[in-house]
């Protein structure tokens, strides 16, 4: 089921990896394909605060996750 006009399935946009297509964007780094763009434009920049100022770390959450990149966080923060 195709959930948006154009070439691309949505559910395929939001949730595979974005390099699994071929690059359509050019100039901006942060985007791959033009849904990215349109999505951040449309979705995200529309919001009044697209952002949540972070209040706190889990620390402990964190070093459950058992990753080497949460690691490697800890360890610099630490």
């Amino acid at each position: 089921m195709n959930y948006m006009k154009g070439k691309h399935n949505f559910y395929n946009l939001r949730y595979d990896h974005p390099r699994d297509y071929p690059k359509e964007m050019q100039g901006d780094e942060r985007f791959w394909l033009w849904f990215q763009s349109d999505w951040y434009e449309s979705v995200i920049m529309t919001k009044t605060h697209p952002t949540t100022e972070m209040k706190s770390i889990d620390w402990q959450h964190l070093d459950e996750l058992d990753m080497p990149v949460t690691s490697e966080i800890i360890s610099a923060c630490a």
